[in-house]
């Protein structure tokens, strides 16, 4: 839908208004929005040799491997260390995938586009189930990567909450019970002010849009749980800007950070705010409630790793979409989805 008369002389003016930097930033951004965004098959054909080349075993990492014939056309190889057989996709999403790597980069496009798992499902001509499964298994690799953000410089830390989730557990489980009448699609929480049906995601942002966060715990600030998620992600020396919460003033101590409280009531602290951070919030519960119509809080943690991947992330999408395949194609990863091993709440 395209602007009308008024709007667009108004935006001519508003970009009239602005300095030589800022039209330059603004022509950087349209630029970006031009690059190409799916990747060609001739890129899938180098990630799928690079990932069938292997150099070491995937089990005890050891170099001394020979090949050894070949099951279902794909390469067998054999560790003289430990003494097993195994072939280069094992332990990866690859692994016994009855699909062709082309879909799974088409799906993973799907992603970085935000559809939903329906539209997935059709645009990948795969199954509801299967669609599911691969969200997840893939979310869940991901993971990986984003515990090894570090984050530095100036750090903006707040927490939000949500709604407690129970979508997806159903009666059939054998190992889920419910422990309360559930709710009608979109109820409101019962208790006023923070309770136990509310959980609380911590979230930190840095000036380089490097992000990162976990769930916390149900209810009120847990500042050990706070700790526990801030600990091996957050370099010392770091400018920890929050607010008034107590429990920050623990945490600074303990990681050796320069700790900036924003009172309450209070938007700045000199020139320090975490402005950055509620538009990050907004963002994120746009993102789960908005595009994907709420999610259950055991896939929580999947979620805010897929929103700080996608939209918080500067890189442009086909940048994107290379480095989610290296890194997703090769990375070992330990399915959840069986046997319900996830658990309602997010250790």
């Amino acid at each position: 839908m395209g602007l009308s008369k008024n709007e667009y002389d108004l935006l001519k003016q508003l970009v009239n208004n602005l300095d030589d930097n800022q039209k330059l930033d603004i022509a950087n951004l349209l630029n970006t929005k031009k690059q190409k965004t799916k990747i060609t098959k001739n890129e899938i054909s180098k990630i799928y040799k690079s990932i069938t080349t292997t150099k070491e075993c995937p089990h005890c990492h050891s170099k001394h491997i020979i090949k050894c014939g070949k099951s279902s056309n794909k390469q067998k190889y054999y560790c003289k260390e430990c003494n097993t057989y195994f072939i280069p996709t094992e332990n990866t999403l690859l692994f016994n995938t009855k699909k062709d790597i082309s879909v799974w980069a088409t799906y993973m496009n799907c992603m970085l586009d935000k559809k939903s798992i329906r539209e997935c499902a059709k645009i990948c001509n795969i199954s509801l189930k299967t669609s599911f499964n691969w969200r997840h298994k893939i979310l869940d690799v991901l993971s990986n990567m984003m515990n090894d953000v570090k984050l530095n410089g100036i750090v903006e830390s707040d927490e939000t909450y949500t709604a407690i989730s129970y979508k997806g557990n159903h009666k059939k489980s054998k190992t889920f019970i419910m422990p309360r009448e559930p709710h009608k699609r979109g109820g409101d929480i019962h208790i006023r002010g923070l309770s136990k049906e509310q959980v609380c995601i911590f979230c930190s942002l840095n000036l380089n849009n490097l992000s990162y966060g976990k769930v916390s715990n149900l209810g009120k600030p847990n500042w050990k749980s706070i700790y526990n998620i801030i600990k091996d992600n957050i370099e010392k020396g770091s400018i920890f800007v929050t607010d008034d919460f107590s429990g920050y003033d623990k945490i600074s101590d303990k990681l050796n950070l320069d700790h900036i409280a924003i009172k309450r009531g209070k938007h700045t602290n000199g020139t320090f705010n975490i402005q950055k951070m509620n538009n990050y919030h907004s963002q994120l519960k746009l993102f789960i409630n908005g595009i994907f119509k709420g999610v259950s809080t055991k896939y929580l943690n999947n979620y805010i790793v897929y929103h700080n991947f996608v939209n918080i992330s500067k890189s442009d999408k086909n940048k994107k979409t290379l480095d989610l395949q290296e890194y997703i194609f090769k990375t070992n990863c330990k399915d959840l989805i069986k046997g319900n091993m996830r658990p309602a709440i997010p250790a």
